[in-house]
């Protein structure tokens, strides 16, 4: 196992996400990335600036395999939707 070089720990603001669940490999995240995008745009959500796309991964690859990796494509968004 590689170490990693440099960890930091960072305090943010709280923001408020839009997400789209997906899981499987990290590949095929654009998937969900599909799903969010045109939805996101027919929001309003399309100030590159302010609305900032983020990926979660919520697991370990090297413990639940590779095509078994739950991860979430997000937006940020300021303000709420439906």
């Amino acid at each position: 196992m590689t170490k990693a070089k440099r960890i930091r720990l960072l305090n943010l603001r709280d923001v408020q996400l839009a997400c789209v669940a997906y899981k499987g490999s990290f590949q095929g995240i654009g998937t969900a990335y599909g799903q969010l995008m045109p939805w996101a745009r027919a929001e309003g959500f399309t100030d590159a600036k302010t609305h900032k796309t983020i990926t979660l991964y919520h697991d370990d690859p090297a413990v639940v395999g590779m095509n078994n990796v739950r991860q979430s494509a997000c937006i940020i968004t300021d303000r709420d939707f439906r």
